[in-house]
């Protein structure tokens, strides 16, 4: 049907309307705009220069820090690569053999240590000034070091095996101490006890891990054959015939053992 508008004839009939505009399609063929990146400003390191006599402390100094690191590499270097060589050519069984050792002089100690501690004997402590050790003192302390240290080297090695040592060790009151004279013996019995544990452990640990027995007689005190009764462990004998041991209150002295 047509319509007079006043201009011209218009067959609405004949109109086709407009298509909707998708704007997701539009906003996709619109050609994005370059971004324009800002420049970074950049810090202007001044020049400052040294004077001669520095720069060359300067490059010394730094030379000689090359060298050493270089020394120190190298001497990591040799050292590993001794170890493995050493490795090498020891003997089947001899890890083995070096960590039953130490498990069994910890047990030597451990035996002597708690002997002692049977005894009941009345002990003073040892740091206190101008007071002299008597030998009750001097024994147990020198028992209870040297089981400190055999718990050390087991445990260094890989021998003993458990809970931090350092634990254990800050645990072990020492007899010879203030402390250690408000601590009942049978407090410092269960302390053994639990070290005996450990060390019960760490053998069948070591056993089951390596897959043999622990073969090395029976666990005897550690004292040297001789060595008077109640001397401590590091008790040795002078070509006087004597015996002496470190005294632990005063270093570079020595206690006589079983004499006059």
């Amino acid at each position: 049907m047509a319509k007079f508008t006043g201009e011209s004839i218009i067959d609405e009939s004949q109109v086709k309307p407009k298509p909707a505009v998708n704007s997701a399609m539009a906003a996709a063929l619109v050609q994005p705009q370059a971004v324009v990146a800002k420049p970074i400003a950049q810090t202007v390191v001044p020049n400052i220069s040294l004077p001669p006599h520095d720069e060359r402390s300067f490059a010394l100094s730094e030379a000689n820090r090359r060298a050493t690191e270089k020394l120190q590499i190298a001497e990591e270097k040799r050292k590993e690569t001794t170890k493995r060589a050493d490795q090498a050519s020891a003997p089947p069984g001899a890890a083995f053999m070096e960590k039953a050792q130490k498990l069994k002089d910890f047990e030597g100690y451990l035996i002597d240590y708690k002997d002692e501690l049977s005894k009941n004997k009345k002990v003073l402590p040892a740091n206190i000034p101008l007071m002299p050790v008597d030998a009750n003192t001097a024994t147990i302390t020198s028992k209870y070091t040297a089981l400190l240290m055999g718990i050390k080297d087991a445990y260094q090695l890989g021998a003993l095996t458990g809970p931090d040592m350092s634990l254990v060790e800050s645990q072990l009151t020492n007899p010879a101490t203030i402390s250690g004279i408000r601590t009942s013996r049978d407090a410092m019995k269960a302390q053994v006890d639990v070290l005996e544990g450990i060390l019960k452990r760490s053998k069948e640990n070591l056993e089951s891990s390596y897959g043999k027995k622990m073969d090395l007689g029976v666990a005897k005190s550690s004292n040297p054959i001789g060595a008077p009764v109640g001397a401590p462990p590091n008790v040795k004998q002078a070509k006087d015939g004597k015996w002496y041991s470190p005294d632990p209150a005063r270093p570079g002295k020595y206690l006589q053992w079983g004499g006059d």
